[in-house]
C-alpha cells in the first residue's frame, strides 16, 4: 500500500511538471533588435529602457543586435533555424516586406488568437500592414510617413492639389526612381491611390484607371513644361529620376524657389531641430487635394511555439505597448508610435499632431498591387513623360502594354 502511494505521488509530481504553464526563473524572452533602430544618440535610451522592463518587472531578456538589411532578416531567421534552431528569438522586430518573407518561409507564426485583448482593435491601415495573405503575422509598433516640406518664407500657402501646384508654380523635388525591390515610386503611386485608382480589374487583371492616369500624367507634363521639374530628356543632373530616397538631396535642397520636397518623416524628425528648424511641412499634394500618405513602419512578429515562452513574450508586449515606453522609444528612435495614447504623451507640438493627422489618413498598399504589372506600367509611363514622351502617348502605352496591345 506504501508502496502503491509513493508511485502515485511520483505520478502526481511528473503530471504537474509537464503540464504547468506558469513561467520558471529561467524563463527569458529572446530579442533581435535591428541594429538600424540604434543610432550613437538612441543606444543609451534604448538599454536603459529595456533594463527599466527587466527590474521593474522581473522579467528577464535576451536582447540581441541584428544587423538589418531590409530583405535579409527572414533569410538570417531561416538560417538560424535550420542550422541552431535553440537560438532562435521569441519576438522579432522587423519591416513589412521581412514579415512578408519570413511568412513564405514558415519561420513566423499568426499572432491573432496570441494578441494581448487590448490589441485586438487595430486600425484597418495597421491591420493591413501586418496583414499577409489574410492572416494578420505583425504587431504594428513603430511608424513613419510622408509628406513634403517646404520653406515657409518663399511658400506661404502650400498647395494641397496638384492644379494649385501649377498655380502656385511650386517646384517638386522628390525620389522618382523607386526605391531597392519596389517598382513605382512613393510620391506617384500615393497620388495614383489618392485619386481612386487601382491595379486589378474585377477579374483579377492588371490594369490603371485610364482617366487618372490620365490627369497625373498631364499635371507632370505641364509641370515639366513650366519648369517646376527637371526634364530628363538629356539626363542633366536635376532629373528626379537619379533619386530613389530623399536621403539622396538632402545635402543639395533647393533655396532660392520655392520647392515641395518629398519627405520621410523618420528623416525630419532627425533634423528638424538643426537643419530644417526653418521649414514646414504638408500633406503631398494630390489629383483633389485630400490628404493622405502610404505608411511604413516595424512590426513585432512571434517565433516561437512553447507556450510558456509564448505566455513571456506576451508579457513583454504588453509593456512595451505601454504609453510611456512606447513614447520614450519612439522619440529616441524618431519614429511614430502607432498607439494614439503613446503619440498623446510624446507631448504637445504641432509636428506630432501633424503626423498623426497624417497617420489617421493613410493607406497600405500591399505587394499585390504596389509590385503588380499596373504599377510597373505605371512607372514605366510616368518616365516617359519625364524624357519627353507626351502624356497622352504614355498613357495609350501603359494601357496597352496591360492589355496586350503595347
Amino acid at each position: 500500500m506504501r508502496r502503491f502511494i509513493f508511485v502515485l505521488l511520483v505520478l502526481i509530481f511528473i503530471v504537474s511538471a509537464a503540464t504547468a504553464q506558469e513561467p520558471t526563473e529561467e524563463t527569458v524572452v529572446k530579442i533581435w533588435w535591428p541594429d538600424a533602430l540604434l543610432q550613437p544618440e538612441s543606444r543609451a535610451v534604448v538599454d536603459n529602457e529595456f533594463t527599466s522592463i527587466e527590474e521593474i518587472n522581473e522579467l528577464r531578456l535576451d536582447v540581441r543586435r541584428r544587423v538589418y538589411s531590409e530583405g535579409d532578416m527572414a533569410r538570417q531567421l531561416s538560417l538560424t533555424k535550420r542550422v541552431a534552431p535553440s537560438a532562435l528569438p521569441d519576438l522579432v522586430l522587423m519591416r513589412r516586406q521581412d514579415v512578408v518573407d519570413a511568412v513564405r518561409r514558415g519561420i513566423i507564426f499568426p499572432i491573432e488568437e496570441w494578441l494581448p485583448v487590448q490589441f485586438l482593435d487595430l486600425t484597418e491601415t495597421q491591420r493591413a500592414l501586418g496583414t499577409v495573405e489574410g492572416v494578420l503575422y505583425g504587431l504594428p509598433y513603430l511608424l513613419e510617413v510622408q509628406h513634403v516640406m517646404y520653406d515657409p518664407s518663399q511658400l506661404a500657402d502650400p498647395p494641397a492639389s496638384t492644379t494649385e501646384v501649377l498655380e502656385h508654380q511650386s517646384a517638386l523635388l522628390f525620389p522618382a526612381a523607386p526605391r531597392e525591390n519596389a517598382v513605382v515610386n512613393k510620391m506617384l503611386l500615393t497620388q495614383y491611390v489618392a485619386a481612386g485608382g487601382t491595379f486589378f480589374d474585377e477579374n483579377g487583371s492588371p490594369t490603371l484607371d485610364e482617366v487618372i492616369l490620365s490627369d497625373l500624367l498631364a499635371f507632370y507634363e505641364r509641370a515639366l513644361q513650366t519648369e517646376l521639374i527637371a526634364s530628363c530628356l538629356l539626363e542633366s543632373d536635376d532629373c528626379l529620376l537619379n533619386y530613389s530616397s530623399p536621403r539622396d538631396y538632402l545635402s543639395d535642397l533647393p533655396t532660392e524657389t520655392p520647392t515641395l520636397s518629398l519627405m520621410d518623416s523618420r528623416l525630419f524628425m532627425q533634423r528638424r531641430d538643426s537643419r530644417y528648424v526653418d521649414q514646414s511641412v504638408a500633406s503631398i499634394p494630390t489629383l483633389d487635394g485630400n490628404e493622405i500618405s502610404l505608411i511604413d513602419g516595424w512590426m513585432w512578429v512571434l517565433l516561437t511555439e512553447d507556450p510558456v515562452r509564448r505566455d513571456e513574450a506576451r508579457r513583454f508586449i504588453d509593456l512595451m505597448y505601454n504609453s510611456d515606453t512606447m513614447s520614450t522609444f519612439a522619440s529616441a528612435l524618431f519614429l511614430l508610435p502607432s498607439q494614439e495614447s503613446a503619440r498623446r504623451v510624446m507631448g504637445d507640438d504641432d509636428y506630432l499632431d501633424f503626423l498623426s493627422d497624417l497617420l489617421e489618413n493613410s493607406v497600405f498598399v500591399g505587394e499585390n498591387e504596389s509590385r503588380s504589372a499596373g504599377a510597373t506600367a505605371l512607372q514605366t509611363a510616368f518616365e516617359a513623360v519625364l524624357q519627353g514622351t507626351a502624356s497622352g502617348d504614355a498613357v495609350q502605352a501603359a494601357i496597352g502594354s496591360l492589355s496586350g496591345g503595347g
